[in-house]
C-alpha cells in the first residue's frame, strides 16, 4: 500500500456513498488530485460538491476510470474480480485508515452478529467510562473518524472491506461466527473465508477473540433477551480490555435491563387484534433466520422468507420450518422458496411483492399468532438496503393499527 506519495499521484475513488464520501472529505484536506467514479448518475447537490472543490466525476466506463488512475481506493460493494489485471492500483479503505487513525482499534467481523455486538460493546466500553467512536459497515464513514477525540475505535468491518486489505492489524479482532454467504461475491466459501481472516493475520501481537482465542472466565449472569452468544463475546473483550469482574457484571446488567432490541433486528413492531408483528429484515442469511424462528412457538407463526439468496443454499432452512403454521415467500425468488417448501411438505404460499404477503400474513393470521418477517436474503430484488425493506414492513403494520 501507499501512503507517503499520494499527494503526487491521481487517487481514484470508486463509489460515492457513505464510504466513499467520507474518503472524499478526508483526501481534500490534504490537497490530493481526485476523480470520483460511480456507475450510477449522481444528485445534483453531490455533483456541485464535487464541482466546486474542482473534482473530476465520471460515471461511463470503469477501464477508463482506472487507467486514468495511479491509484484507486473502491467502496466495498465494488466487486473487482473482472479488473484482476489491474489490482496493484487498489487500496483498501480499512488499510488507508489505519494509516491516519492514531488511537487503538477494535474490529469485529462474522456472518451474523456484527452489527448487534458492534452496538453493545460501544455502550458497554462508554460506561466503562472510555470515550469510543464506532463506524465502518454499522453506517459511518471511517475517515469521518480521524481527528476525532477518542481512547478507542469499534469498527463493524465486513468481508468486502476486508478482502483487499494488505496492512490492517486492529489491536482487537472479533470474529463472531462463520456461515455461507455472499457466495455469489467471493464465489466460494474458501474465497469468503479467505476474506475474513485478513481480519487477524497481519496482527504482530495477535489478539483474536470469539471461542479460538480467548473465552471469557468469569461467573457472569447473562441476560435473557438476545442471543447468549453474543453477550459472551462482549464479556469476553470486556474482560480482555481490563475490566474487572464486578465492573463487567455491572455493566451488563445495565445493559440486560434496556428496554427494546436493534431496530430491524427481531425488532417488536406491535400487537394488532392479539397478532405480534416482529421485524427481522435484517435476517439476510438462512442463519439468522433459523435463530429467529427458534426464539418463538413455531406452531403460531407466519413466517415471511424472500430476498437472494446470494449463492447460499437455502433448503437446509426450509428443512428445518417443518412445524411453522405457516410460510408466505415474496421476492423475486419466491418461486424458488416455494419449491423448497412444497418439497419438504411445509404448509406455504408465493406473492410477488411483500405487500402482498403481508396482507395475505394478516388473512391467515389469529389471535396468539406472531407474524415474523426474517427473509434470510438481501433485500436488493426489491428494495435499497435492508433497512428500507424494514421500514416498509414497519409502515404496513402501522397502517394497520
Amino acid at each position: 500500500m501507499v501512503t507517503s506519495d499520494l499527494l503526487h499521484k491521481k487517487i481514484g475513488v470508486w463509489g460515492y456513498g457513505i464510504s466513499g464520501r467520507s474518503l472524499v472529505k478526508f483526501l481534500l484536506a490534504r490537497n490530493v488530485e481526485l476523480v470520483v467514479f460511480d456507475q450510477r448518475e449522481l444528485n445534483q447537490d453531490d455533483q456541485d460538491f464535487l464541482m466546486s472543490n474542482s473534482i473530476v466525476y465520471d460515471y461511463q466506463e470503469p477501464l477508463e476510470f482506472l487507467n486514468a488512475c495511479d491509484y484507486v481506493i473502491p467502496s466495498p460493494g465494488i466487486d473487482l474480480r473482472k479488473y484482476a489485471a489491474l489490482a496493484s492500483r487498489f487500496i483498501a479503505e480499512l488499510d488507508l485508515f489505519q494509516h491516519f487513525f492514531t488511537h487503538p482499534i477494535i474490529a469485529i467481523t462474522g456472518t451474523l452478529g456484527k452489527t448487534t455486538i458492534t452496538t453493545l460493546l460501544v455502550q458497554a466500553l462508554r460506561l466503562s467510562g472510555k470515550e469510543v467512536v464506532v463506524g465502518g459497515n454499522i453506517g459511518v464513514g471511517l475517515f469521518d473518524l480521524i481527528g476525532q477525540p477518542c481512547d478507542i475505535a469499534v469498527l463493524e468491518v465486513s468481508s468486502f472491506q476486508l478482502e483487499l486489505c494488505t496492512t490492517f492489524a486492529p489491536d482487537v479482532a472479533l470474529w463472531t461466527n462463520f456461515y455461507p454467504n455472499h457466495l455469489d461475491r467471493h464465489g466460494s466459501m474458501e474465497r469468503y473465508r479467505e476474506a475474513k481472516e485478513k481480519i487477524f493475520i497481519h496482527q504482530k501481537n495477535r489478539c483474536l477473540i470469539g471461542g479460538m482465542d480467548w473465552v471469557f472466565t468469569g461467573d457472569y449472569t447473562i441476560p435473557e433477551h438476545g442471543f447468549k452468544e453474543n453477550w459472551k463475546l462482549v464479556i469476553a473483550l470486556l474482560e480482555q480490555q481490563g475490566l474487572s469482574a464486578s465492573e463487567i457484571e455491572r455493566i451488563v446488567s445495565v445493559l440486560g435491563n434496556q428496554e427494546g432490541t436493534l431496530e430491524h433486528r427481531l425488532e417488536k413492531v406491535s400487537v394488532v387484534n392479539g397478532v405480534e408483528f416482529i421485524n427481522d429484515s435484517k435476517a439476510t442469511v438462512p442463519e439468522a433466520s433459523l435463530a429467529a424462528v427458534n426464539l418463538y412457538n413455531k406452531k403460531n407463526m407466519i413466517l415471511l422468507l424472500g430476498g437472494l439468496s446470494k449463492g447460499v443454499d437455502r433448503k437446509y432452512l426450509v428443512s428445518q420450518l417443518l412445524d411453522v403454521k405457516k410460510i408466505i415467500c415474496f421476492g423475486q425468488e419466491s418461486d424458488k422458496l416455494l419449491a423448497l417448501c412444497d418439497e419438504f411438505g411445509v404448509n406455504s404460499q408465493a406473492c410477488a411483492t411483500l405487500d402482498k404477503a403481508f396482507f395475505y400474513a394478516c388473512e391467515v393470521a389469529q389471535e396468539g399468532d406472531t407474524v415474523l418477517l426474517s427473509p434470510s436474503g438481501s433485500s436488493f430484488d426489491l428494495y435499497k438496503n435492508y433497512l428500507e425493506r424494514g421500514e416498509h414492513f414497519k409502515k404496513l403494520v402501522r397502517a394497520k393499527k
